[in-house]
């Protein structure tokens, strides 16, 4: 995404994210018509994107494509921790997700639903 012309993120649940899908849908068609939503949000990505395109966005479900590709800029064949990210489930599951420090990342977040 570095060489996006902008990037805007709505961070959603870890965990059932779907409890708040009414609220991350309002927030997803504030944005601009040309955005491209590109998500990793489980079963809730799936029914997100319809809406989205019924709408008239652009939406990708991209399951774990993003941490895929993540590994693979790390130079790794298998999944590594990211920081930020939720990679694999003892992560979901025992609450070990550190918050990211990254000041650009922090500085793309229009919505934080967690």
């Amino acid at each position: 995404m570095n060489e996006a012309k902008s990037v805007k993120r709505i961070i959603c649940p870890i965990k059932d994210a779907f409890s708040k899908y009414k609220e991350i849908l309002a927030e997803c068609l504030k944005q601009d018509k040309n955005s491209l939503f590109i998500m990793a949000l489980g079963p809730t990505a799936t029914v997100l994107a319809e809406d989205l395109s019924n709408n008239g966005y652009r939406a990708l479900d991209m399951g774990h494509l993003d941490t895929a590709y993540e590994a693979f800029l790390r130079n790794s064949n298998k999944f590594v921790h990211i920081e930020g990210k939720i990679v694999f489930n003892e992560e979901r599951h025992n609450n070990l997700l550190k918050p990211c420090t990254d000041e650009n990342y922090n500085k793309q977040i229009v919505a934080n639903f967690n």
